[in-house]
């Protein structure tokens, strides 16, 4: 039998350092932490995979700073991501926050891809705007696809000038179609998606958080009871 070790975040929004920018004090969360437990995992696993689903340019004074004043040099977040080797990551929709230029200049920067299944898009693969759906990896001999989804949200959230060129596809619809080529592919599957669950289904009691104009925001759930060939959905 062969391990494969899979390592995910999510929703960093600039936490760079375990500091908290409304109070100027230290924090008990951030990417230097983070960073700590990487470490920790890959001494035992050096090829693991490390993993995010999106909402990583956008969030702190940091990144608002570098993208609105110093707009030649690096993307901070990105340059952490790159500095700690992750290996792919969701596009999530406050990716388009800072509109077009801003996001395909992260975009550029990164020594990873950005995945998105369900986005039709008018560009190319060889403009700065195209954003491919899936990737497949070989650890250990083991073919890993990973297929990335962004939530549909975007066109309620967003100027329409920072999402132009492209459409977002219901998440479960774009699983049908792409799920099966990547399988085909590949020997282990695993999901990276830029959405939630739209229910707890050991407790319907419990409400979970969803913006309830916006159909499909999350989708997790229904492509893991609707879509065959996923292994980890993260």
């Amino acid at each position: 039998p062969t391990t494969i070790t899979l390592l995910s975040t999510t929703d960093s929004h600039g936490h760079l350092l375990a500091w908290d920018y409304s109070t100027a004090k230290p924090a008990p969360y951030g990417l230097d932490k983070v960073a700590t437990l990487i470490a920790q995992q890959r001494a035992a696993a050096p090829h693991a995979l490390l993993l995010d689903c999106g909402d990583t340019t956008e969030g702190t004074p940091l990144l608002y700073y570098f993208v609105k004043k110093e707009t030649g040099q690096p993307n901070p977040a990105i340059a952490a991501f790159n500095a700690l080797h992750y290996d792919a990551m969701a596009v999530g929709n406050h990716e388009f926050n800072f509109g077009l230029p801003a996001m395909w200049k992260a975009k550029s920067e990164s020594h990873f891809p950005w995945l998105a299944a369900n986005l039709k898009q008018t560009y190319a693969p060889n403009d700065p705007g195209y954003i491919v759906p899936y990737i497949i990896l070989t650890v250990d001999g083991v073919r890993v696809a990973i297929v990335g989804f962004v939530t549909p949200g975007v066109v309620r959230w967003e100027l329409p000038e920072n999402y132009k060129g492209y459409e977002f596809e219901p998440i479960p619809d774009a699983a049908q179609k792409i799920i099966p080529e990547a399988r085909a592919k590949s020997d282990l599957l695993v999901v990276i998606m830029h959405s939630g669950i739209d229910h707890d289904p050991d407790h319907p009691e419990r409400t979970v958080n969803h913006d309830p104009r916006v159909e499909g925001e999350n989708a997790a759930l229904q492509i893991a009871q609707s879509v065959p060939g996923i292994d980890v959905i993260f």
